[in-house]
């Protein structure tokens, strides 16, 4: 009868035993790695698409600024609206409404950041050009859209030609000037990148009507 080495007969229990624990180690190697790729594929997801809300809402703001008209619309203050801006807000009309609810026509926009800190956010509010003053806004027309949020810092800027020539960024435009600016600018942080984002007004240096 032959005779079989108890080393080459087979697997001991000792070597299946090790055996099985490499196994394990890798299976558990495999699904944390598979854990990981996912969660960074995840998280690329979750950029891709805070980019691209960004890009529309800033898109939204560059049509909505580039169309702003030189029109004196009367029904905020009894004096008329005017193109006013400083570094929290910007106060325009426009015939570029978001939405608008089928009515066509001039539109008062807002731009406003609100907040403080790491919780500033910019808002916008639009309502029909003539339908009252602020305090008689409806509830419908009062509601603010968060168009950014999460920004650390954030202010507005205005382009005009000093009267020698040139131009020159300021803080604050009051439409009693009796002129649109040239461009706004926004400056932001947003999770911890720094923009100079501008907008040229398409009738830019020209006096309300």
């Amino acid at each position: 009868m032959p005779r079989h080495d108890r080393h080459t007969a087979g697997f001991t229990l000792l070597e299946f035993l090790i055996c099985l624990v490499l196994a394990s180690l890798l299976i558990g190697l495999l699904v944390q790695a598979q854990g990981f790729v996912f969660r960074a594929w995840r998280g690329g997801d979750a950029q891709v698409l805070a980019q691209r809300r960004l890009n529309h809402c800033l898109d939204v703001m560059l049509g909505q600024l580039g169309s702003a008209a030189p029109f004196r619309a009367p029904g905020l203050d009894g004096r008329g609206l005017a193109f006013h801006g400083d570094g929290r807000q910007v106060l325009f009309a426009t015939s570029q409404a978001v939405g608008g609810g089928g009515l066509a026509g001039l539109w008062y926009v807002q731009y406003r950041l609100a907040g403080d800190g790491d919780a500033m956010r910019l808002e916008s509010r639009q309502w029909p050009a003539g339908r009252g003053v602020w305090r008689e806004l409806s509830a419908e027309w009062a509601v603010a859209t968060v168009l950014l949020d999460g920004l650390s810092e954030a202010r507005f800027s205005f382009q005009g030609r000093l009267p020698g020539g040139g131009v020159r960024w300021r803080g604050q435009w009051s439409g009693r000037q009796g002129e649109l600016p040239l461009a706004v600018r926004l400056e932001f942080v947003k999770d911890g990148w720094r923009r100079d984002w501008q907008a040229p007004l398409m009738c830019g240096g020209r006096r309300h009507d």
